[in-house]
């Protein structure tokens, strides 16, 4: 404590020997200058199912939006963009995800026609193009199996070189441990003498403020003495950031002289315990506890086997929230310091020395009046009436969507023209419109809608340098070591036919009582080859709101044809010629194709497409109406305009759905499978928390952990688990 005593802790609240006044005055003057702010900012993290996909797979995914100095969640965002990027920065899809309470999930289908390579989800929203922030790239790879020589072994990642520039203008700036204790962190400061005759700064004051990103800490000035070069100056942890920290000297003019980060963590991590509760063949029930926490967390969890090679440690809730959005270099493998909430304090800090300095005040000059990005919430919805009605001026317009939860009223403007706004309508989905009088009566009114639902636009292509490394030419002492991306080494066998799939069929079904369901359906309605069909539940499909049609064409292995309006064939082709495929409607032979067009998937429970016509003897599609159906669509009133979204939030699936890729030999089901994801699970302190978790017969597992708690405490673990059968 001795050591302590002699450091310059002299906060704003500190009695100095000068005069108290004037150097609050000063101290003010840094603390309202250009370089600082108190703006709220996003920070974002993504954690999806896994890092490497198939042509055609669906990409499920759980999306962590925070404060960017606290890691509280940011409970104002409510629209969340995640934007696909090719490996040239080019814009292929953008999904508009819905956050409550900093947290959002949901899933996108990768088209079949994808080609391989290394794609890129950026999260972001409007309010976040308010301020210049390091846009966070999460990458992921995806396979098509119709290319040739899709693996390499390995993709070298160069050396990333850099530059340390600790020592601006003759004053170096580091980290003391030696005069540390368990409250406070403590730097140096060496200034030549020549540094302070030129720069006159004997008897003023020296500013050592820490902040991240301009968002202010502390300030502690400091004397500058005469003859005297070097300071030693402490912080208290509780007021430090968690992750990255920024050291700033400013003299007087506001001129910053040095600048160094450092990785300081200020808090203990979540000490998450997993134990087995129970098993059985479909099922396993886990028990997570938090040993060292008050506050309820939100995770999100990965199964795969343990074996896989669809995953990679690349990017991790825990550098994520604490580092990558504060370095100025990219693709170096950050992430893998962070292993199951071990911390490489020493190699953070090194490259929090050496990278993040140049990241210091990303938002210098911002005001309150530059911010033109207002926050979104919700899309707007904007139109025009077509009625026989004159007068309007007691007229509204009302939307209505049952699924959505949604009843609003909009007046009518002078040119027919209306706007509704802060709509949480999900996509797809359906909606009303009608127009009602003064008493509520509906009259006979039609709608066009704008294509036009909200502000943000997402960038058809991103700045290329966000893929680059810094390659400044450096002594190799200052050179941080490069590191492999290994690839799937071999193509995994996959079944080009298939010819029984009772197996398959099984394993797609994860629920036993549904199972017994379906058989049940099948059995009364004259289903035959069930076990040797594929299933397809089309409620639960980002297809949902097709045609039945539309929805048949993207089915695998099934091709609709129009010969004219009348006349449409469905087929299928085995052995290399055109079979066609013939439907039934609930048990019963339908032939008139077009009023399929008609009717809308999501009226029909299941699909079942029995392409070997086993019991049949040519292809079939059964077509189950749902049950709930009628009652849940009753006699429509004409008066009621019924319209279907063409935008809007993602739609959470309520259920994980595996992809249907079939193996033929164990080892690629072991490397190339997936089990299962359980995008939203909340842990609370202090009791048992059961995880349900669907194995389906795999005894090794390998669970994939990220999360954060109210406080603003990032969780991230990988665990293995190995059941043994009874």
């Amino acid at each position: 404590m001795r050591k302590l005593q002699t450091l310059l802790i002299v906060l704003l609240t500190a009695t100095l020997s000068h005069s108290q006044d004037s150097v609050d005055d000063k101290s003010e003057l840094i603390i309202n200058s250009n370089l600082f702010h108190n703006f709220k900012i996003e920070k974002y993290f993504v954690h999806t199912n896994k890092t490497t996909y198939f042509a055609g797979e669906k990409v499920w995914f759980k999306a962590y939006v925070v404060e960017n100095g606290s890691n509280l969640p940011f409970k104002e965002t409510t629209n969340l963009h995640l934007n696909l990027y090719n490996e040239n920065l080019e814009l292929i899809s953008s999904e508009l995800v819905r956050v409550e309470n900093g947290k959002g999930y949901g899933q996108f289908q990768l088209s079949k026609d994808i080609k391989q390579g290394i794609y890129y989800a950026q999260l972001d929203s409007y309010w976040n193009k308010n301020f210049n922030n390091k846009t966070a790239l999460f990458k992921i790879d995806v396979l098509n199996l119709t290319e040739q020589d899709v693996f390499n072994e390995t993709t070298p990642i160069q050396q990333v070189k850099l530059i340390t520039k600790g020592n601006k203008l003759g004053i170096n700036l580091y980290r003391n441990k030696a005069l540390e204790d368990k409250q406070t962190y403590a730097v140096e400061v060496n200034i030549d003498a020549e540094i302070i005759n030129s720069k006159q700064l004997n008897n003023t004051y020296i500013f050592a403020t820490l902040h991240r990103q301009g968002n202010l800490k502390s300030v502690v000035p400091v004397l500058i003495e005469e003859g005297k070069t070097n300071y030693k100056i402490a912080f208290q942890k509780k007021s430090t950031f968690n992750g990255i920290n920024t050291v700033s000297l400013i003299d007087e003019t506001k001129e910053v002289l040095a600048k160094k980060s450092f990785f300081w963590k200020n808090t203990k991590d979540i000490d998450l315990q997993i134990t087995e509760h129970s098993k059985t063949n479909d099922t396993l029930l886990l028990n997570l506890k938090m040993l060292n926490q008050y506050k309820k967390a939100n995770i999100s969890i990965s199964v795969l086997p343990q074996n896989t090679e669809m995953y990679q440690n690349r990017s991790n809730i825990i550098s994520s929230f604490l580092l990558e959005p504060y370095l100025k270099i990219n693709n170096y493998p950050i992430a893998s310091l962070v292993s199951e909430q071990k911390i490489n304090t020493n190699k953070l800090n090194y490259i929090s020395e050496i990278a993040a300095s140049e990241t210091a005040f990303p938002n210098k000059d911002l005001k309150l009046s530059d911010l033109k990005f207002k926050m979104e919430n919700g899309i707007f919805l904007n139109g025009v009436i077509n009625t026989k009605v004159e007068d309007l001026s007691n007229f509204k317009i009302m939307l209505s969507s049952k699924k959505n939860d949604i009843l609003k009223l909009t007046t009518i403007n002078d040119d027919k023209t209306f706007s509704f706004h802060n709509l949480m309508l999900m996509h797809p989905s359906d909606y009303d419109l009608a127009l009602v009088d003064e008493k509520g009566e509906m009259k006979k009114a039609s709608f066009f809608v704008y294509n036009n639902y909200m502000n943000y636009q997402p960038s058809k292509t991103l700045p290329k340098t966000l893929l680059y490394k810094h390659k400044e030419d450096v002594p190799s002492s200052t050179v941080v070591t490069g590191y492999e991306d290994t690839r799937p080494k071999k193509l995994p066998i996959l079944h080009n036919d298939i010819e029984t799939l009772d197996e398959v069929t099984i394993t797609a079904i994860k629920d036993r009582e549904e199972e017994k369901e379906i058989k049940e359906i099948a059995r009364k309605k004259g289903i035959l080859g069930l076990n040797y069909s594929k299933l397809f539940k089309p409620q639960e499909s980002s297809y949902s709101h097709l045609s039945v049609l539309d929805y048949i064409e993207t089915l695998p292995e099934v091709s609709v044809q129009y010969i004219s309006a009348e006349r449409i064939i469905l087929y299928t082709i085995i052995n290399n010629e055109a079979e066609a495929v013939r439907v039934r409607l609930d048990g019963v032979p339908f032939l008139n194709m077009p009023l399929l067009n008609q009717r809308l998937i999501e009226q029909f429970e299941y699909v079942i497409f029995n392409r070997n016509g086993v019991g049949y003897g040519f292809p079939v599609i059964d077509l189950i109406t749902d049950r709930n159906y009628a009652k849940n669509n009753p006699v429509e009133n004409a008066n009621i305009q019924k319209l279907k979204t063409a935008f809007g939030f993602n739609k959470p699936e309520t259920h994980y759905e595996k992809p249907e890729l079939q193996y033929t030999d164990k080892q690629s089901i072991n490397s190339y499978s997936t089990i299962d994801w359980i995008p939203n699970f909340e842990i609370i302190p202090g009791i048992d928390n059961i995880l349900k978790i669907n194995r389906l017969n795999y005894n090794d597992l390998k669970l994939i952990i990220n999360g954060v708690s109210q406080d603003g405490k990032p969780i991230y673990k990988e665990y293995n688990i190995s059941l043994t059968d009874d």
